[in-house]
């Protein structure tokens, strides 16, 4: 059993990406002297408006958030419809990598002088969230049409950032070669539990859906493009 599936008790919005490219040319007859010359690529991300809806029942979730909401504070960021702020105890992101401080989280019962080392979600990442009683998660935020996931050796705890159900071995086929297992713990027959994908293998795990975080093994450094 690996140890994730131990239940835990316990960005800024980017209307325009631009990356810069800058190539030096050397003169031929002076040597080490830059010409100048400057080539420049600007990407547009392009993020329509959309709105998230997403299921939480009571106790352990494993979820994710497939439209950004920008840089909202921890405290306001998950709501329901009118803004009112959801009924949770607690919730984990999980850090690949980082041996030291494996997990972040924040614990809205706890004291303002608390310091706490999660401070925002956003769609690239999965998400334990407990549930004091079920609510629905509800946010005006937007879409973006294509977000980089960047995945380390080993472990990795996922979002989903579009809003189609999609085919899993589909859906990850850009990493069908790096991937060995994908988890994730959702409702089975009105009850909540693992399931899994294993490339090339029988498993419960059939698809991909919006609004669920994944445990995601990778046996290198990779990075995954999530097409909206």
């Amino acid at each position: 059993m690996v140890k994730h599936k131990a239940i835990i008790s316990i960005t800024s919005i980017l209307l325009i990406l631009s990356i810069a490219t800058f190539s030096f040319y050397i003169a031929e007859d002076l040597p080490n002297i830059i010409t100048g010359r400057t080539i420049t690529q600007a990407y547009i991300i392009e993020t329509p408006p959309g709105n998230c809806t997403i299921n939480l029942t009571e106790g352990p979730n494993l979820a994710s958030f497939y439209c950004e909401t920008g840089q909202l504070p921890i405290e306001e960021a998950l709501t329901g419809q009118n803004n009112t702020k959801l009924n949770y105890t607690a919730i984990f992101r999980y850090n690949p990598g980082d041996e030291e401080n494996p997990w972040s989280s924040y614990n809205p019962h706890l004291p303002n002088w608390t310091e706490q080392d999660l401070n925002n979600l956003n769609r690239r990442h999965g998400y334990w969230i407990i549930m004091e009683e079920p609510g629905m998660y509800f946010r005006e935020g937007y879409h973006f049409t294509q977000t980089n996931i960047v995945l380390r050796e080993g472990w990795n705890l996922i979002g989903y950032p579009t809003q189609d159900e999609r085919d899993i071995e589909e859906a990850l086929s850009q990493i069908n070669h790096t991937y060995t297992r994908v988890e994730a713990y959702t409702d089975i027959n009105g009850e909540k539990g693992w399931v899994f994908h294993v490339p090339g293998e029988p498993g419960d795990l059939e698809t991909m859906n919006p609004g669920l975080g994944y445990w995601v093994y990778v046996e290198e450094d990779t990075s995954w493009m999530v097409n909206w």
